[in-house]
């Protein structure tokens, strides 16, 4: 049993799931944010640096890496959640869980039949994983606690 509440929970195996597209979502972001900062680095109406203007293709740049919209900032923040909790339980039977469960999508008994556990574990380290991506999806203000 578990201590995060259940709409967090669904939400966190939901991105867990989608991981997938939301990479793809980002990339998409990135790949047209970068288009368009290289079209502005060739614009004849640019300072050049000098003055007390900021740069724009600086500015532009630095959008890319870190900015976007709140929904871009948002998927960055469960992709670092997940990436995080993937990397913690690496190289463990929980890992393997995260593989097969999240990323292969099998199910909950072929899961439990290919590590040759029971339902019952898999249902508690489950509950683990949820708990661990819960702590940081907190952290990083994805969450609230109450």
């Amino acid at each position: 049993m578990t201590v995060v509440p259940r709409v967090a929970y669904k939400r966190i195996e939901g991105h867990f799931f989608n991981q997938d597209k939301m990479r793809e979502m980002l990339r998409d972001y990135e790949d047209a944010t970068r288009d368009t900062a290289r079209n502005d680095i060739y614009d004849d109406n640019v300072g050049h640096g000098i003055g007390k203007h900021s740069d724009p293709t600086a500015m532009a740049a630095i959008d890319a890496i870190e900015g976007g919209t709140k929904e871009i900032q948002r998927i960055r923040a469960w992709l670092w959640v997940i990436h995080n909790v993937v990397e913690f339980y690496k190289g463990t039977s929980n890992g393997q869980l995260i593989d097969l469960y999240y990323n292969q999508k099998l199910s909950c008994d072929e899961v439990a039949k290919e590590m040759g556990t029971t339902k019952q574990w898999f249902f508690e380290t489950k509950g683990e994983i949820v708990t661990k991506a819960f702590t940081a999806a907190v952290q990083k203000k994805l969450l609230k606690v109450f």
